[in-house]
């Protein structure tokens, strides 16, 4: 019995150590390449691509100023308040002018005087009873106390507010009884039937656009649109920016746009024979704007020479040719070389579905009818 166990032990033993020492499979398992999903699109032919210039900047009246006092004194009646019309030369502000209208009126009273005495003396020095030099001793006083008076009225006349120009009150910076010293900010005014946008042309859209040339204005959040004309076109750039002033006329005849919010002039530019593609497939690299097409299944990155740009559209000078299958979604997530499929193909020449969100479709600048296109397999 003991020997029957024994010789069960060692052949055990003998077995694990032969299966212990069985030469392993030592191939490594072949991983396999997975290919990317994107949306790829058919370019079709090179068409002319208009540029559509977009300026941005804050609206405001072209004629819009802050009033301030000129003469020292209280505030004794607001004639015109916010909100109300004026027309130019009407009241808006008066101030306490008791004292000058009592200087007025002695300058007046005073020049009665002179005017009687310089009426006299021209007698007198025609009848040849006094010297030529009395007569313009009596000419000075009179022209003196005559400027004394135009200086009263003057001073007068400062110690209130009119309005420089046609338009409406839209600001009021002090109260009745409130003491005004020269200088001091009182009320503002603006002319709101003609407005402007402010904004900057870089040095190549500079000579695309002309004064007086036509545009269409979208106005803050609500899309509001107007029509305006470009009005200036300064001929320095800015230091700072290096970019062209440019304003933007908007006429506002029945008041209905406001000042004060920001605008979008889009203007019509200069048009090229490219090739128009989506913008947002287009990469920023060390190297320039680049691009992914699909060559045999595998992404191929290509560098772009860019052109005008209208909308989501912008046109390509050089880099692509008709007949390419660019990538419009998942390029970002690329590589050049990296193996690709292609699960969507763009039915619209801005590489949209048209079950995609219509912020995503844009302005068709090339050929393409909608069909879906000749696909290449990957």
């Amino acid at each position: 019995m003991n020997v029957t166990v024994r010789t069960s032990c060692l052949t055990l033993v003998l077995f694990l150590a032969m299966a212990g020492c069985a030469p392993r499979d030592s191939t490594p398992a072949v991983e396999v390449e997975k290919a990317h999903n994107v949306r790829a699109l058919i370019l079709g032919s090179r068409s002319m691509v208009r540029q559509e210039i977009e300026i941005s900047g804050p609206v405001s009246p072209v004629r819009g100023t802050d009033l301030a006092a000129e003469e020292a004194g209280a505030v004794v009646g607001i004639v015109r308040d916010k909100g109300d019309a004026v027309a130019k030369g009407d009241l808006i502000l008066e101030q306490e002018r008791t004292l000058l209208a009592a200087e007025l009126d002695a300058a007046e009273a005073d020049l009665k005087t002179r005017d009687f005495d310089l009426q006299q003396m021209r007698r007198l020095f025609e009848a040849g009873k006094i010297s030529r030099l009395e007569l313009l001793q009596t000419e000075d006083e009179h022209a003196q106390a005559a400027a004394r008076v135009r200086t009263a009225r003057r001073r007068y006349d400062r110690a209130a507010i009119t309005a420089p120009f046609g338009g409406v009150v839209v600001a009021r910076f002090v109260e009745p009884g409130q003491y005004l010293l020269p200088a001091q900010k009182a009320v503002r005014v603006i002319d709101p039937d003609t407005l402007k946008l402010n904004g900057f042309l870089t040095e190549r859209q500079v000579g695309q656009v002309a004064v007086g040339q036509a545009c269409r204005v979208i106005l803050g959040d609500t899309g509001s649109t107007a029509e305006g004309t470009v009005g200036f076109i300064s001929c320095e750039a800015d230091l700072q920016t290096g970019k062209f002033p440019v304003e933007v006329v908007i006429p506002n005849p029945r008041r209905e746009l406001r000042s004060g919010i920001i605008g979008r002039a889009r203007l019509t530019g200069s048009s090229v024979e490219a090739v128009a593609i989506p913008r947002d497939v287009v990469l920023s690299g060390l190297t320039g704007a680049t691009v992914f097409v699909v060559h045999q299944g595998r992404a191929v990155r290509r560098e772009v020479t860019l052109g005008p740009g209208r909308g989501l559209m912008i046109a390509v000078r050089e880099g692509l040719a008709p007949g390419d299958t660019l990538i419009v979604r998942g390029q970002r997530a690329l590589r050049d070389g990296h193996r690709v499929a292609i699960t969507e193909w763009a039915t619209s020449p801005d590489g949209s579905l048209p079950s995609d969100p219509k912020v995503v479709h844009g302005t068709s600048s090339g050929d393409g009818d909608g069909e879906r296109p000749e696909r290449e397999e990957p």
